[in-house]
């Protein structure tokens, strides 16, 4: 980014955040001039999340546990709604192979803003169903 689009955009945020701290103090703003940046949130949206497994994911805003614990709080979570019994949660990796993956339970993304944001990052959602078998039993001889 060149210095004046740096310096075009770093005025263009102080005066949204202007806008919006005369708005809680119920005042007018300060800076006269309007804002040079629009945002589509639909469009933004419509972007991030381009892909079409992204239409069978939902961000769960107030998400709690089937059997929770007396002081599990609501997190906000991903999860990927195929249809099965064990649906898939968006988790995020802080190890050796930091990253986001997807896993029977979900890590708690804080805000929507930044779910829709991991979500537009995270890999094809794959099953997390158990893993059942059944083991051929030898006749007694």
């Amino acid at each position: 980014m060149s210095a004046e689009k740096n310096a075009q955009f770093y005025s263009d945020v102080r005066w949204i955040v202007e806008q919006v701290l005369s708005e809680r103090e119920g005042g007018s703003s300060a800076s006269p001039h309007p804002p040079r940046m629009a945002v589509d949130v639909q469009r933004l949206v419509g972007l991030l999340l381009d892909q079409p497994w992204h239409g069978e994911c939902e961000v769960i805003p107030d998400y709690m546990p089937p059997n929770p614990r007396p002081d599990t709080r609501p997190r906000v979570v991903v999860r990927h709604n195929n249809g099965t019994e064990h649906p898939a949660f968006l988790r995020h990796s802080c190890g050796p192979k930091q990253g986001f993956f997807w896993d029977i339970y979900g890590d708690d993304m804080q805000e929507t803003e930044l779910a829709i944001l991991a979500l537009s990052k995270a890999p094809y959602p794959r099953s997390v169903a158990p893993l059942t078998f059944k083991l051929p039993l030898k006749p007694n001889a």
